[in-house]
């Protein structure tokens, strides 16, 4: 493969992997009858109608296989909260651990599912929820030693986000 440059690449030992939402389009969730439930098995042979229905045969006569994912539960995202907030912590030298109530957990979750988008809002919500009240926290403590075990909770049943001091 030559890209325009005229530089080169050798693909005979590559693997390509594509991802798609096609299985979030409406003839996809016709096809597994409607059914918006996260965690639920696709219907395999509807969402490989969708696919072809959606993509040339030409590329798909070049594909080897198709894996079809399940949609993700709200413990599949609750999981994905605490790995992001390890993620967070380990960016920002003055924060030893930052974890959540199992409320706040549950209600990040809840709060980005979505059918379309799955998980992808969660980096957006911890980025305009979270983030500034860590940075209020730090800014708190700017030469004394910061908190270095952080807690996210909720401030009403209902939201929004809090984030308290460990220890």
């Amino acid at each position: 493969l030559t890209d325009g440059m005229g530089n080169t690449a050798d693909f005979r030992h590559a693997c390509l992997i594509l991802t798609s939402n096609l299985g979030n389009r409406p003839a996809a969730l016709q096809a597994v009858d409607g059914d918006l439930t996260p965690g639920k098995d696709p219907n395999t042979a509807g969402l490989l109608q969708a696919v072809r229905a959606a993509l040339p045969v030409e590329l798909l006569g070049r594909l080897d296989a198709t894996v079809p994912f399940s949609r993700l539960s709200v413990e599949d995202l609750e999981q994905i909260v605490d790995l992001k907030l390890q993620d967070l912590a380990q960016r920002i030298p003055q924060v030893q651990a930052l974890t959540a109530t199992d409320a706040a957990r549950r209600w990040l979750a809840e709060h980005v599912w979505s059918p379309d988008y799955g998980a992808r809002e969660l980096d957006r919500v911890l980025r305009s929820d979270l983030e500034p009240l860590l940075a209020d926290e730090l800014w708190s403590h700017t030469g004394n030693q910061a908190p270095q075990r952080l807690r996210v909770e909720l401030a009403t049943p209902e939201g929004p986000l809090a984030l308290l001091p460990v220890g």
